[in-house]
């Protein structure tokens, strides 16, 4: 198996220890983005995994984040808490020993899930810990009420025979984000969590004036005002607010996009003001009950910012509607295909800025993770579609050194450095490779998401351009189906 290869130049360049592994998401971070709700508040996070049915592997299992302030909680703790904030129904038994739980029921989209203990107390709620966030689990000795929950711990409750199996799942998850995910104009911000901010500049029309922002963030939650900053920091989104003492709301909103501004301003005090809407996952739309300060976002949640007169309430932001990305154009042109998993991203490859022949290629990449990094989406290149790249490692980051692809008989290839007059300059696009902006990180800090377009183009330090070239070199006709819309 090839991989990244790794060179030391002068007194700039840093040591590279080890090869690259592929890419994979904490347990922690993947077991959050199952959560189908949230309950309480504080800085600590247990989850609690609650699967009705030991015969199905469908729609029966269910993941619940609970948070806390304190620094322990116990079993019993945690499952009184998602009772007090969701649709979650306990009844229990207190004994000499401990509390027993008799049954569990939950209402979700109009479904409900309810299980008690048998007559002959053949199946009832089997209690379990897992100490790697689902992945594995063990039967507890102790009960929920002597069980002591800290920050990132699992419980899982089970409905089956006496210890005859874990709980399964949690299979039931909130809607994909995925269309969320293609449909984001700008990314900001960094670390394997992510949530989406929607704007909608005007309730009225149902054309362009709706975008989608990503955020991703390290912590296990931020503020809706912290992720507002955060777009600020990195993006053309300015936004203004009033704190009303209780909390803080939004007076204007500004963005600009292509060249034209859209910007909507008013408060609370007017007759137009912005309206905030929350949704966990891609779901429906819920007014929120707090400002940008007291809202908190986990991984996978979505913000909305809609402007509206008092009379015109809706039921959350339009679109986004900025228009169908012409992703078409990429998806028939990849030469080839790589990695697994609902997400896509694209690399393209110029080999000589100063042609306009067949030296253009562009790949497509497949992931599962929400995020990855350039220096992934390369090494699943250098595995499956036979590129070969070299890069140097410096203080500020890791760059190509060079590329050699073999095509149909044919081997392209090009080297330089940082320390010649020619070499790799890194771009971004989130338009599908209609307009590129220059990469201003190395490849191993580079957030690739999905529907992102990473180029690659070889030119002189004089040559600067506004991008790769192409893709001119296309797969053959036969592959072109434009039917093949797996994406969606």
């Amino acid at each position: 198996m090839k991989r990244l290869v790794f060179s030391l130049y002068a007194a700039l360049a840093l040591s590279a220890v080890g090869s690259m592994q592929a890419a994979t998401q904490d347990p922690r971070v993947a077991l959050e983005g199952k959560v189908v709700e949230w309950a309480g508040s504080g800085p600590n996070t247990a989850f609690v995994v609650i699967d009705f049915d030991a015969s199905t592997t469908g729609s029966a299992e269910f993941a619940f984040g609970v948070q806390f302030t304190s620094p322990t909680i116990t079993g019993i703790e945690a499952l009184e808490i998602l009772a007090d904030a969701t649709s979650v129904e306990l009844t229990s038994t207190v004994y000499s020993f401990g509390t027993s739980i008799d049954a569990i029921e939950y209402t979700r989209d109009g479904e409900t899930y309810y299980r008690t203990y048998a007559y002959d107390y053949s199946e009832f709620w089997n209690y379990y810990a897992s100490a790697d966030s689902g992945v594995t689990w063990e039967m507890c000795s102790i009960g929920a009420s002597d069980r002591i929950l800290s920050d990132g711990d699992v419980d899982g409750w089970h409905y089956d025979a006496w210890g005859a199996s874990p709980p399964n799942g949690p299979r039931v998850l909130p809607a994909s984000t995925l269309p969320l995910e293609r449909e984001v104009v700008e990314w900001a911000g960094c670390g394997e969590r992510s949530a989406f901010v929607v704007v909608d500049f005007d309730l009225s029309t149902t054309d362009s004036v709706e975008f989608v922002f990503g955020v991703n963030f390290t912590s296990p939650t931020i503020t809706g005002a912290e992720a507002l900053h955060i777009l600020h920091a990195e993006t053309s989104l300015r936004v203004t607010g009033t704190s009303y003492g209780y909390d803080t709301f939004v007076d204007s909103i500004e963005y600009t996009h292509n060249g034209e501004t859209y910007v909507s301003t008013g408060t609370l005090a007017d007759e137009t003001y912005w309206a905030i809407n929350n949704m966990r996952g891609a779901d429906e739309w819920a007014y929120a009950s707090t400002g940008i300060e007291g809202r908190t976002l986990h991984h996978g949640d979505v913000d909305g910012y809609q402007f509206l007169g008092w009379y015109d309430f809706s039921t959350g932001p339009n679109g986004p509607v900025t228009g169908d990305p012409p992703q078409d154009i990429l998806v028939t042109d990849a030469i080839d295909w790589v990695g697994a998993g609902e997400r896509v991203g694209y690399v393209v490859i110029d080999f000589d800025k100063s042609t306009t022949d067949s030296r253009e290629f562009v790949f497509g990449v497949r992931f599962d993770c929400p995020t990855i990094t350039g220096e992934d989406a390369l090494q699943l290149l250098m595995d499956e579609a036979g590129l070969e790249i070299t890069s140097t490692t410096y203080s500020f980051g890791t760059f190509i050194d060079s590329v050699t692809y073999e095509y149909e008989g044919e081997t392209y290839t090009a080297t330089g450095s940082f320390a010649t007059s020619t070499y790799w300059s890194a771009w971004i696009s989130r338009d599908y490779g209609a307009a590129w902006d220059y990469g201003l990180v190395g490849i191993s800090d580079r957030m690739f998401h999905h529907a992102d377009v990473d180029g690659y183009q070889f030119l002189g330090y004089s040559d600067f351009t506004s991008g790769p070239n192409g893709p001119r070199q296309l797969p053959p006709v036969v592959t072109r189906a434009r039917i093949w819309r797996w994406y969606e």
